[in-house]
């Protein structure tokens, strides 16, 4: 081989090797983009949660109280009693 094959394959290696670090980079660039929304998503569905978690208590604290004013109803005497 003579030694300009040889300086044009390194240089079509070289080409090469540049073209996958920016590949490489932008890779991990799309991968930072997406664990930062993966981040934000857990987040959001969290809140979620919790504010499901609050409106479950809330709704057995009133389901209690209607519980409750029920019992006192059925104690009151009916109109026809009278």
């Amino acid at each position: 081989m003579s030694e300009d094959i040889i300086w044009e394959q390194f240089k079509t290696l070289e080409e090469k090797v540049s073209q996958l670090i920016k590949v490489c980079q932008a890779l991990e660039e799309e991968k930072a983009k997406l664990a930062a929304q993966l981040a934000e998503t857990e987040k959001i569905a969290n809140e979620k949660d919790s504010e499901n978690k609050r409106l479950i208590e809330e709704r057995m604290t009133i389901r209690g109280k209607i519980d409750s004013v029920l019992l006192k109803l059925e104690d009151v005497p009916s109109a026809s009693n009278y």
